[in-house]
């Protein structure tokens, strides 16, 4: 009797410990993602020690679970975390370098707890229950009674039905091999989303259980075991989930992956070369940020720049009844490129955006024609006259204060978007009667066309105008103009609007004599009227040229060149009309200046120390009239002299942008390092144009990279309050890398180099006896987190001197010169 109760009370007791080490389990995991949620929000709102606190209490109650769970190498690691920690405690807000390195860490830790396979720290009485469960069961072959199943438990419709954690902004990554799809991952992470990245299917249904990511992306091999894992990527009944978006890489081309693939419910099947951008539409990242087949139809679009999603997610709700389709962006990047791919009808901006990104996104908006009526409400967090006052300048129609109320924001929204209708209408007539074409339109019209001509009209005192006269203005502006001009042109000849006082006419068959007379006329005929624009009339003047179009010549170019000539012409002689050709033979700042470049190689990065392959450091060559090669540091001088830098630059990159797509069709993946100079540092839209750019050729930023003269960095830098920093982080929202080069190795370059932002160093070569110097910038890129790249290194011998310095990457024009093409075999090289 005695022996059965000892061995009653020790199964008792054997059962209560699995029970434990199963809640033991759990809670690890949960406290993980506590973490992990817990580091969102500061990262979201903003670094104090008062956000910080949650991170420190769930890493506290994580490393209590490592205890528990014995798992030494965990609490090991998140000993290490805490030690990261102890430093933001301070008033001092961190550097951007220490967030970067506590985010790695923190990502690093929940990714390992999530995977962690508890099998390994079983308690050995629960591995011998788990050995000799079969025998058992064959041993009693106890008939299964109605009492007896009457009390067994339903543990597969409790756990199916068990909350999960949401995390939209998280993407699972199951792959085998880090270098599959790594310009993806890393364009992931610098667009803003948290990865979390697994090795096996068994450690993927484990997170499952307790996360429901916005996305997974698979491995192809990972195929064939991944049927066990369905039901946890599938919406659940009884909840309000829904499914996870599944996108499938392939390393090579495979029909029968692509059809298992698909079987398995996979939005996208993509092989190699991936493009990030497709990946991306085929993920839905931004599904909730865009409307749906269902809101298709909703009457209204209104544009929502925040970060604060709880809010947006309020906002989207209260607006839904009144047939309003609401889009989120957490920047101001992505908000003016929705503004044209979304076209809103209504704008509401946080005023808490870092940087004071809401007012600098109303400025850049009230800047363009299109968006002078666009209605834009500005919610900030204090009632601040100042604020109020930046918000009115900044082109804001209301200004709302939190908490804003339901009622209120449907009332405002209401009224302002019954008062832009009407403005609607009276500018669609107003255009009208204007009959002014857009630039691509006119463009388009006129590209199979082979005699025809392009004429470009400014305006000499269009800047005068922007300060004097308010946007409105230039509406009237450009009626008065087309209406002095339309009279005279025939019936296949259109005018465009191209920008604030400037305009673009098409002709066809036409001679060079009828193209001079007319330029005159219309010169004339301008600068005897005078034009009202609504405060006052004004006298102006304008600039034009014009010139016809050659048989091989692309119209694209030609009217780069016809629009360089009047910025020329008006710059020095204005009031004039003249053929593009007689202006830019006639001045040192030719059109060699700002032309495209007529070559363009690929120089292969060599890896030394760094892994990922397939980068390029792509150079340009201009030709001027006289024969003569320019290489960029010259070409772009001679522009900059002209005033033009930013539109040289933007050709440049263009082209760039041209070669990588074109690259990709010849299904090669690569990343190109671009230069640029330090008028497109200074550029506020430069992130901006090259977010449309991608947009059209339907590239991802992940795959071009831009660097500068460290000079011109540091010049932005002081004279523009850190405006090349602002720059970067504008590139880095867009998934861009930014680099640095042109060292000159001063003790007070390097002593500036940790306030500079970039990603990669240019470093000149290494000198034959090693510079104090040198290893001292090598030392500091080191410590800031950057790649190393070398330049001038000749033999392999050099390359595993730089092996030894922990130098990442080395450009060689004797090992790998710069070729046409990005057909460089880096597996070879490696091997060798």
């Amino acid at each position: 009797m005695s022996a059965v109760m000892t061995s009653d009370v020790t199964m008792t007791s054997d059962v209560t410990l699995k029970a434990d080490f199963d809640r033991a389990g759990r809670e690890l995991r949960q406290s993980a993602l506590r973490l992990a949620q817990a580091w969102q929000v500061l990262q979201r709102t903003g670094y104090s020690p008062a956000q910080l606190r949650p991170v420190a209490l769930a890493l506290r109650q994580f490393s209590k679970g490592c205890d528990r769970l014995r798992a030494g190498a965990l609490k090991r690691r998140a000993i290490m975390l805490e030690n990261q920690l102890i430093p933001l405690g301070s008033d001092t807000s961190p550097s951007s370098v220490q967030l970067k390195a506590i985010e790695a860490s923190v990502s690093s830790l929940t990714s390992s707890a999530l995977a962690l396979d508890l099998s390994s720290t079983l308690p050995e009485f629960i591995k011998q229950e788990k050995r000799n469960q079969p025998v058992a069961d064959l041993a009693e072959k106890k008939p299964a009674t109605d009492a007896s199943l009457a009390a067994s438990p339903a543990k597969p419709a409790l756990s199916a039905q068990a909350p999960r954690l949401l995390d939209r902004n998280a993407i699972i990554v199951l792959r085998a091999e880090r270098e599959l799809g790594a310009g993806l991952i890393e364009g992931l992470k610098e667009r803003g989303h948290r990865i979390l990245e697994l090795n096996s299917t068994q450690a993927l249904e484990a997170m499952l259980d307790q996360l429901l990511p916005g996305g997974l992306i698979l491995d192809a091999r990972f195929l064939n075991g991944l049927s066990r894992q369905m039901h946890q990527l599938k919406q659940r009944p009884g909840t309000t989930e829904s499914g996870v978006s599944i996108v499938v890489l392939s390393d090579r081309r495979d029909l029968g992956r692509k059809l298992l693939a698909l079987r398995h419910g996979a939005r996208g099947y993509f092989e190699e070369p991936i493009d990030a951008m497709a990946v991306c539409d085929a993920l839905a990242l931004n599904a909730a940020n865009k409307p749906d087949a269902a809101s298709a139809s909703l009457s209204y679009r209104a544009l929502l720049c925040t970060q604060n999603q709880p809010f947006a997610n309020d906002c989207a709700n209260w607006l839904l009844p009144l047939s309003i389709a609401t889009r989120v962006e957490s920047n101001s990047i992505g908000a003016l490129a929705a503004c044209v791919e979304f076209a809103p009808q209504i704008l509401l901006v946080d005023a808490s955006l870092p940087r004071q990104e809401g007012l600098r996104l109303l400025t850049e908006l009230r800047r363009q024609l299109r968006n002078v009526s666009l209605p834009a409400i500005l919610i900030a967090g204090e009632n601040s006259l100042q604020q109020r006052e930046q918000a009115i300048a900044a082109g804001a129609d209301e200004y709302l204060i939190e908490p804003v109320k339901q009622r209120h924001l449907i009332s405002v929204v209401s009224s302002r978007l019954e008062r832009f209708k009407r403005l609607v209408v009276s500018a669609q007539v107003s255009a009208s009667n204007a009959g002014l074409y857009n630039r691509a339109e006119l463009l388009t019209d006129l590209q199979h066309v082979p005699d025809c001509a392009l004429m470009f009209v400014v305006i000499d005192q269009r800047n005068a105008l922007r300060t004097t006269h308010p946007i409105s203005a230039f509406a009237k502006l450009d009626e008065a103009i087309a209406g002095l001009i339309r009279p005279r042109l025939r019936v296949k000849d259109a005018i465009a609007y191209f920008q604030d006082g400037e305009y673009l006419l098409g002709f066809q068959g036409i001679g060079d004599a009828q193209l001079q007379e007319l330029a005159e006329k219309f010169r004339n005929n301008i600068a005897a009227s005078k034009v009202d624009l609504g405060s006052a009339s004004e006298t102006i003047s304008v600039t034009i040229c014009w010139q016809k179009r050659s048989e091989s010549e692309v119209l694209e170019t030609l009217a780069h060149r016809v629009r360089h000539a009047a910025y020329v012409l008006s710059e020095l002689a204005p009031n004039q009309a003249k053929a593009a050709h007689a202006v830019l033979l006639a001045n040192p700042r030719g059109e060699e200046s700002e032309d495209l470049p007529v070559a363009a190689s690929l120089q292969p990065l060599l890896p030394s120390s760094g892994k990922v392959h397939g980068q390029y450091l792509l150079r340009f060559l201009w030709r001027t009239s006289n024969g003569q090669e320019l290489e960029y540091h010259d070409a772009a001088s001679r522009s900059a002299g002209g005033g033009h830098g930013v539109h040289f630059d933007r050709r440049m990159l263009q082209s760039a942008l041209n070669r990588r797509a074109d690259e990709l069709k010849r299904g090669r993946q690569v990343r190109v390092l671009v230069e640029i100079g330090e008028h497109s540092g200074a550029d506020p839209v430069l992130a901006h144009w090259l977010t449309q750019a991608l947009a059209e050729r339907k590239l991802s930023g992940a795959g071009l990279s831009l660097f500068i003269d460290i000079a011109h960095a540091r010049a932005l830098n002081r004279q523009y309050k850190n405006s090349w920093n602002d720059r970067a982080h504008e590139l880095h929202a867009l998934g861009m890398r930014v680099g640095l080069s042109g060292f000159s190795l001063s003790d007070e370059e390097i002593a500036e180099l940790p306030s500079i932002s970039f990603d990669f160093a240019l470093l000149p070569n290494k000198p034959a006896q090693l510079d104090e110097r040198w290893s001292k910038l090598l030392k500091r890129v080191r410590e800031r987190g950057a790649i190393s790249i070398v330049q001038g290194v000749q033999t392999r011998l050099e390359i595993d001197q730089l092996r030894s310095l922990r130098v990442d990457f080395a450009l060689s024009q004797t090992l790998a010169p710069p070729a046409p093409h990005a057909d460089f075999d880096f597996a070879s090289f490696a091997r060798a």
